[in-house]
């Protein structure tokens, strides 16, 4: 049966190689295949193709590589995109992973491998893997088709399926140990001259390259300190949140505390889903076995799923323990969508008041990151975790930070390029990132490469693409964009102002709002020109 495949891919090397051999192979197979390098026309609105084309999409092939931890964002968009639509849609689009050598693995961004750590995946490491992946590919497309294929069509590949659903696959947990603290490989610059390969934008935490940001530090860990004092941080998409969550973790843990990362994205809406899975990440990150879950369950089957749950803790979880469980909820926000939603956020509070005064309970630490203000994220806020203690803000880099930033990249940035980099990305630490990484890797002075950032092929292409389909897949949003822009001191809808404060894309208040960075200005503007 024919599907139609969206192809999600970087457009560099094997990348970009492999993403036209599936393209060509599978449509030969007689699938109808959607690349953006050979679909996409001159005079295209892209936003709306790329949109277009992943809602009436069957699967999405992505297509992960080393190369994405350099300029991630239009892959996690479109990753993000499926998922959303799978929630929509009932299951589809299919998202079928394929890695690009076994060092994709260990170079994922934190976003993306929290959305696809769940999944089955391939590796192609090499042209000779190229015909068992087809093979692979087909059989997950159609697997009564596969079965009368001629034998010599394909090889018999690894197998890679995506039927198995909530298996694990060998995706690492954002925060696993990847021996990021190795000692990296040595880049020449010259006789004599040799530092560290220079960390891509968004790779997994590593003290050597994190920027500090003692303010918020401090605040953390007096909150860590005691018992039902939760750690919620707040600030928009990209601030570095999750690297802090790292950082805080690698600073407070000691030798019998332990930590366990939730990720709820993908729970279903109901309430028993929901609060399952929650369970079932507790206990599989702590190696308690399944059947403790079952046994929690059976003994409480008459009562409330909240009390099971709970039930399960008391008898399992942190009894366990002799030292701290630190549970850390990344990505809030997408938690927060769910209709159980509500009910989680009563008992994540239940669990903070029982554990600043009782035991095991007094053993919890809860850790939690969100991007939307804690008052828009609940309409029942006193109910949540996230009104006991005051919120831990993460903002911009300051001057100092970015010249510590440029330090660890082996840099020395004159006055002019550190106001270069403020008037036109502010400190925000992500974007800095991007541009450190330039120069470190390319022997480009930062004043040099930050001429020609706002270019539609230049530095922050992806970024800025991503942030543009964000925008031009919702009305509401691309509608917003245009009065602030415009500089229209009309009043936005508070939930669309809400978003786009989330997303960094605005600053300000009712009334006046604007660009929050002249790059987002700039790139916005020109749009609303064209």
């Amino acid at each position: 049966m024919s599907k139609k495949i969206f192809i999600s891919h970087r457009n560099v090397g094997d990348d970009l190689v492999l993403a036209k051999t599936l393209h060509r192979d599978l449509e030969q197979f007689g699938h109808d295949v959607f690349l953006d390098a050979a679909d996409l026309q001159l005079g295209d609105e892209w936003p709306t193709v790329i949109q277009r084309e992943l809602e009436s999409a069957d699967v999405l092939i992505v297509l992960l590589s080393r190369h994405i931890a350099t300029h991630p964002d239009m892959v996690i968009e479109e990753v993000s995109m499926a998922k959303e639509l799978r929630r929509r849609q009932q299951g589809r689009p299919t998202i079928m992973p394929v890695c690009i050598g076994a060092d994709a693995v260990a170079s994922l961004p934190y976003d993306l491998a929290a959305m696809i750590k769940r999944l089955q995946y391939t590796v192609w490491s090499g042209p000779r893997d190229t015909r068992p992946l087809m093979s692979s590919l087909l059989e997950a497309l159609d697997p009564d088709a596969s079965k009368s294929r001629s034998r010599g069509s394909y090889d018999k590949g690894r197998g890679f399926s995506i039927s198995r659903g909530p298996e694990e696959s060998d995706f690492p947990f954002p925060g696993d140990d990847l021996s990021v603290d190795e000692p990296k490989r040595a880049l020449s610059l010259g006789v004599g001259d040799e530092r560290p390969l220079p960390q891509p934008p968004k790779t997994p935490y590593s003290s050597e390259w994190y920027v500090s940001r003692s303010d918020a530090e401090r605040q953390a860990a007096a909150l860590l300190r005691e018992p039902g004092s939760p750690v919620v941080l707040v600030g928009p998409d990209d601030i570095g949140k999750s690297y802090l969550l790292e950082h805080l973790i690698k600073v407070h843990q000691q030798e019998d505390d332990r930590v366990v990362r939730i990720d709820l994205a993908d729970a279903l809406d109901a309430e028993e889903d929901l609060f399952q899975e929650l369970a079932f990440q507790i206990a599989e990150q702590l190696e308690l076995g399944d059947e403790t879950i079952d046994k929690a369950w059976e003994r409480k089957r008459r009562r409330p799923t909240n009390v099971r749950l709970r039930h399960f803790m008391e008898a399992s979880g942190l009894v366990s323990l002799t030292g701290r469980l630190f549970l850390v909820v990344d990505r809030t926000d997408a938690v927060a969508q769910s209709e159980a939603a509500k009910s989680l956020f009563r008992e994540l509070r239940a669990w903070a008041e029982r554990s600043g005064r009782s035991e095991p309970w007094d053993r919890l630490r809860l850790l939690l990151a969100i991007s939307t203000e804690p008052d828009r994220l609940t309409d029942a806020l006193e109910s949540s975790p996230l009104d006991i203690s005051p919120p831990v803000r993460l903002h911009d880099l300051d001057r100092d930070q970015l010249l510590a930033m440029a330090s660890c990249y082996g840099l020395e940035l004159r006055d002019n390029e550190v106001d270069m980099l403020m008037d036109l990305i502010g400190g925000h630490p992500y974007l800095a990132r991007i541009v450190m990484y330039r120069a470190a890797s390319g022997g480009r002075p930062v004043n040099e490469i930050l001429l020609r950032a706002t270019d539609p092929e230049g530095l922050f292409a992806d970024h800025l693409r991503s942030r543009m389909l964000k925008v031009r897949r919702d009305d509401q949003l691309a509608s917003a964009v245009r009065f602030v822009i415009q500089g229209d001191r009309d009043p936005i809808d508070a939930e669309v102002a809400h978003r786009l404060l989330s997303s960094g894309l605005i600053t300000g208040s009712p009334g006046a709002y604007r660009m929050r960075y002249k790059l987002y200005g700039d790139y916005f503007r020109e749009w609303l020109r064209s």
